[in-house]
């Protein structure tokens, strides 16, 4: 499994600009070929959020960023302390050890 990580600060209070931005993107998101879930996480005190999409395959991640892409990074860097870039992490999972 693949996790595509987004992370950002906004210029101040904008919950419900990230609210709405989050509420037109994420069923988009879900709707991809290959999306296994869709989190959004916010931390108010200091204006941080999180969008979290894990994908089945790093393919299907990567096409699916050619496509949110263009919507979701304008949107949100209006609204950002700094332009945002985006990971792609490929879970571990260590081999069960048997006792």
């Amino acid at each position: 499994m693949y996790i595509r990580l987004l992370s950002f600060q906004t210029n101040g209070n904008k919950k419900t600009e990230v609210a709405t931005i989050m509420d037109d993107i994420m069923p988009k998101i879900r709707s991809q070929n290959g999306c296994k879930d869709c989190k959004f996480m916010m931390h108010e005190s200091d204006d941080h959020y999180a969008l979290l999409v894990f994908w089945e395959s790093k393919k299907q991640a990567d096409a699916a960023a050619e496509i949110i892409g263009p919507q979701l990074l304008p949107a949100l860097n209006r609204i950002t302390k700094e332009n945002l870039t985006h990971r792609l992490y490929e879970e571990y999972q260590p081999e069960a050890v048997l006792v």
